[in-house]
């Protein structure tokens, strides 16, 4: 029946293992000496990692990657284009999304109410402001704190808004995130809520 000490599952994983590896199966042969060794050990055989083939994919804003998103983008637009109801559907969530009557989501910063709002002229947004005297109205007056659209135009960058956090009790100094394209990283700009004005070198 052999040796029992062979016959233990770790023992029988073991021997399956060994005979898996190329170069070690004639080793496992009765009477052969195995010797296994630890990456950067004499003896050991350099592994090189086998190289990401999508790599060029990590620079977000490389030709190469915008020139496959472009590809991507466009084969799902014709692919959903191509649907019975994709005209309905999109005029649809174009109107839900450009309302006037949709329900600001508002931030109270002393007697100020402020909210980032997206619409047909404004589709980068603008960040605004009013009071609670005013929201209660059926068509609140609402003063333009930041006004993302021109400001991407004036600087030339697709500025995407990020938030704001402003000093508490006075709340007059803020500073705005603003992302360059919408991704993670964002700059940082400081706006004086009185003067409604990015404050230079701020």
């Amino acid at each position: 029946m052999g040796d029992p000490a062979l016959r233990t599952p770790a023992a029988l994983l073991l021997l399956t293992v060994l005979a898996a590896l190329p170069g070690l199966a004639a080793a496992s042969e009765p009477g052969a000496t195995v010797i296994l060794r630890r990456p950067g050990e004499a003896g050991a055989a350099a592994v090189e990692p086998a190289a990401d083939p999508y790599a060029w994919l990590e620079e977000i804003d490389g030709e190469r990657a915008m020139e496959w998103v472009r590809r991507q983008n466009a084969r799902t637009a014709e692919h959903l284009k191509a649907q019975p109801r994709f005209d309905e559907l999109y005029r649809q969530a174009l109107a839900a999304l450009d309302s006037e009557t949709r329900i600001p989501q508002v931030t109270q910063r002393g007697k100020w109410l402020y909210d980032f709002w997206k619409d047909e002229q404004h589709p980068r947004g603008i960040y605004r402001r009013t009071t609670l005297e005013q929201l209660r109205r059926e068509e609140p007056e609402w003063q333009v704190v930041l006004d993302v659209d021109a400001l991407a135009a004036a600087e030339g960058k697709p500025w995407v808004f990020k938030g704001t956090s402003c000093l508490p009790p006075a709340y007059r100094r803020c500073l705005v995130d603003l992302s360059p394209g919408g991704g993670d990283a964002v700059e940082v700009r400081e706006l004086d809520a009185e003067t409604l004005q990015l404050v230079p070198g701020g």
